[in-house]
C-alpha cells in the first residue's frame, strides 16, 4: 500500500495546484503555442531502458477540469531488479494554475510533514536541469513512510526551479511541470547519481528535450 500512496498523491498535488490557481487566474482561451506544446506532450513517448517497466495513468475530465491543466502525461516506472516504484507526472497549461502550489502544500494536506528544507538540485546531462528536491515523512501511522520528491518546470527549451514561479513564467504562453516522486526506504537517504529517481532523470530529460523542444 505505501508504494501506492506515492501514485495517489501525484494526483492530490495535480488537483490541489489547480483547485487555488482557478481563484487567481483567469481562463482566456488556449493560445497555439499552449495548444502546440500539450500535442507534444501528449505525442510523448515517456520510456525508459530495459530496466524499467512501464506502467499507465489516466485522470478523468473532472479531475482535469478541476486541475485546470490542458494536457498530461501520467506514468509509474517498476525497477525489474527490485520492483521499487516512481511515479512520474507532467502535466502542461497556463502559467498561473501551472506554477502555483509546490509539493510542500499539497503533501501537507495529505497528512506528510516535510523533513528538512527544499533543496536546490541540479539535474544530470546538457544543458543541466534544475530541480527543487523535497522529502516527506508520513504523520501518525504505525509504520514510517518516507517520499522524496524532485520538482521542475519547463518551458522554451530550459528545465527550471525557480524559487518563485508564478513570477519567473508570469506572461508565458504555456508551462510544463515535471514531478518525480519515489519512496526511501529510510529518511536521510543520499541524493547521489545511485539514488534510482536519479537515475531514471537522466534516461527521461534527453528525451523529453527531443520531443518537447525539438527546435532547440
Amino acid at each position: 500500500m505505501a508504494r501506492i500512496s506515492a501514485f495517489a498523491i501525484l494526483i492530490l498535488v495535480l488537483l490541489t495546484s489547480g483547485g487555488a490557481a482557478g481563484l487567481l487566474v483567469g481562463r482566456w482561451g488556449a493560445s497555439e503555442k499552449l495548444r502546440q506544446a500539450v500535442t507534444k506532450l501528449e505525442g510523448t513517448s515517456l520510456s525508459a531502458g530495459p530496466r524499467w517497466d512501464v506502467l499507465e495513468g489516466e485522470l478523468s475530465a473532472r479531475e482535469l477540469a478541476v486541475a485546470e491543466v490542458d494536457g498530461y502525461l501520467l506514468r509509474r516506472f517498476v525497477d525489474r531488479q527490485t520492483g521499487r516504484i516512481i511515479s512520474v507526472l507532467i502535466v502542461c497549461g497556463r502559467p498561473g494554475p501551472v506554477s502555483v502550489h509546490t509539493p510542500d502544500i499539497c503533501f501537507a494536506g495529505a497528512g506528510y510533514a516535510q523533513r528538512g528544507g527544499t533543496r536546490a538540485w541540479e539535474g544530470p546531462g546538457e544543458p543541466p536541469s534544475g530541480f527543487q528536491v523535497l522529502d516527506f515523512q508520513k504523520l501518525n501511522v504505525a509504520t514510517p513512510s518516507f517520499q522524496r520528491v524532485f520538482l521542475s518546470w519547463g518551458h522554451e527549451g530550459h528545465w527550471t526551479a525557480p524559487s518563485s514561479p508564478r513570477l519567473a513564467f508570469a506572461g508565458a504562453a504555456y508551462l510544463y511541470k515535471l514531478y518525480v516522486i519515489r519512496e526511501l526506504n529510510s529518511p536521510g537517504e543520499a541524493l547521489d547519481a545511485q539514488d534510482p529517481a536519479v537515475e531514471l532523470i537522466a534516461e527521461l530529460m534527453p528525451r523529453l528535450r527531443l520531443s518537447l523542444f525539438p527546435a532547440l
